[in-house]
């Protein structure tokens, strides 16, 4: 007999898994052999030999595929994985068919990819697939529904909790965000954040269906990127806190020993690193937390038991406020601290280092305590109640602005530099003891009954001094008043033709001053007689112009 050569074959591919690891196979289908003006053969002889000889031949290629580890075609040996991708078409309904392709909800052997659509995907119940891409832009919703995925979960995205969700994998590769909201209603009240999560950035907030979401640490926590805390509370409740950068944008609440681990902490849009609060820990006795944190936005030392004492370390920024409401807070030497602005409404603020304050400083009650040691500067320092108590040699103290004593106590250190201006209320104490006040800004005044030890102000350029009408101002020491060179200092009345009065107990050195409205009060004249004068109203004075 005689055959035609073959016209052809036809292929096919089918996919399988060998172990873990994906297999092909291809299928080949011999095209029918075509015959011509040949007798059919006989049913026996050759036949019957061509047919054993093909059922040998397949039986040892089964036989070698087995030996070789391989799977043969069985509906045992042949696994199928479908793949699902998100299209969002008709509704962020997971369940729903039409919001995938191929047109089916994903199951249990599912490798899922939700891509970034105008429509993301909010789960209904819990679900458990095989694998799992969030891709850049895109946002898994779970919606109080745990997660189960039993392979690689992968997420650039965005998965968005509440809280109390289960989240498994097998494993994980984050590069996206993790976005807590908080459970609705009162059922959880604080959220505590999950520790398994390797999370890359990790966002804690509330809305409006969650308006009191707070939010605690439950173990230590490490973050790879960034944790942005917006519109609510974290509490760290005594463990560490590790992270690239950390944008508090409302409230992070501390016992004050935690370890914050990060690069930077990052300003929001109104150049603040939000509020932290200093709480202690309320076990029935006093304790002493060392703050290791470097910077912040507002800080507040309110401890629930008033004993605890907090130890702030070298190099501390606060960018907003320092506010003290109890306890006591301990300024190491040498230790550096910048403010913007300092809050003491109880307790004692004990500045033994270096303190810097950029802009307000107002105490309320309770005591700001400035040891020796360490230069300590004030731009305007108001004393509105408790006591102010300063130690010191050299310029350990100093006020840029305004020192207003409105009520309370202000006890004056050695030497104390006034860069701006001084004014005492009539019911609060002003304690020079037998130190030095310097005035040396521009455009200073003095206002109130105020006693001095030693009082100096010498000027370069012409400049004023004014003494609020109706004031008496007393030096006990010295006072020294003088112009340089050809500068003259002016003393005036903050309102003109009002008297001011002066009582000077110890030595004078007056030079080179214009006087007006100024009533000497002491038992001895006032003598300015190198270059002064006389601008009118003045009593008990002795002017010389040589």
């Amino acid at each position: 007999m005689r055959f035609q050569r073959k016209e052809g074959e036809r292929r096919s591919r089918a996919s399988g898994f060998c172990g873990d690891s994906p297999v092909s196979w291809i299928i080949v289908k011999q095209a029918k052999r075509r015959t011509k003006g040949i007798a059919k053969p006989k049913a026996k002889g050759p036949s019957r030999f061509r047919l054993l000889t093909a059922l040998g031949g397949l039986l040892l290629l089964v036989l070698l595929l087995a030996g070789r580890g391989l799977p043969f075609f069985s509906p045992a040996a042949v696994i199928t994985v479908e793949g699902a991708v998100w299209t969002g078409d008709k509704s962020d309904n997971w369940f729903d068919k039409n919001n995938w392709k191929p047109k089916k909800v994903p199951d249990y052997d599912s490798i899922v990819t939700i891509r970034g659509k105008k429509t993301m995907p909010v789960l209904t119940s819990d679900i458990n697939v095989a694998n799992l891409s969030i891709l850049t832009g895109a946002v898994l919703d779970l919606n109080g529904r745990s997660l189960t995925v039993r392979g690689s979960f992968f997420n650039e995205g965005t998965v968005r909790l509440q809280c109390r969700e289960a989240v498994n994998a097998g494993s994980w590769q984050s590069g996206g965000a993790w976005e807590f909201s908080g459970v609705p209603g009162a059922l959880l009240p604080i959220c505590l954040v999950p520790e398994r999560i390797p999370y890359h950035r990790l966002l804690l907030t509330r809305t409006k269906n969650n308006p009191t979401a707070t939010y605690a640490l439950s173990a230590h926590l490490a973050v790879e990127d960034r944790v942005t805390v917006r519109n609510t509370t974290l509490d760290l409740a005594g463990f560490d806190l590790r992270s690239r950068s950390i944008l508090n944008e409302k409230t992070v609440l501390m016992q004050g020993s935690e370890n914050v681990y990060v690069d930077e902490l990052s300003a929001d849009a109104g150049g603040s690193y939000g509020t932290w609060v200093l709480a202690g820990k309320k076990n029935g006795k006093a304790d002493m937390f060392v703050l290791r944190t470097r910077r912040f936005g507002d800080l507040q030392f309110r401890p629930q038991e008033g004993g605890d004492t907090f130890v702030v370390g070298q190099g501390t920024t606060v960018a907003g406020t320092l506010t003290v409401q109890t306890g006591a807070v301990l300024l190491q030497y040498p230790a550096i601290l910048t403010a913007g602005n300092v809050e003491i409404r109880g307790g004692a603020f004990m500045a033994n280092g270096f303190l810097t304050v950029l802009r307000d400083t107002v105490l309320k009650k309770g005591l700001l305590f400035l040891a020796a040691g360490g230069t300590k500067s004030f731009t305007n320092l108001t004393v509105d109640g408790g006591t102010v108590r300063a130690e010191g040699n050299g310029n350990s103290l100093r006020v840029n602005g305004t020192l207003d004593i409105m009520t309370g106590s202000f006890i004056a250190p050695m030497n104390l530099v006034l860069g701006g201006s001084i004014r005492k209320h009539p019911k609060a104490v002003f304690d020079a003891r037998m130190g030095t006040v310097t005035m040396d800004g521009t455009g200073q005044s003095i206002v109130g009954k105020i006693d001095f030890y030693h009082l100096n102000k010498i000027v370069s350029k012409n400049d004023t001094l004014r003494v609020g009408s109706g004031s008496i101002v007393s030096v006990r020491g010295t006072l020294t008043l003088r112009g340089m060179g050809k500068a003259i200092l002016s003393l005036r009345s903050t309102d003109p033709g009002i008297p001011w009065g002066l009582d000077v107990r110890g030595r004078q050195s007056l030079e080179r001053l214009d006087v007006q409205d100024g009533v000497g009060m002491g038992p001895t004249k006032l003598q300015c007689l190198v270059a002064c004068h006389d601008s009118g109203r003045t009593f008990q004075w002795v002017f010389g112009g040589r």
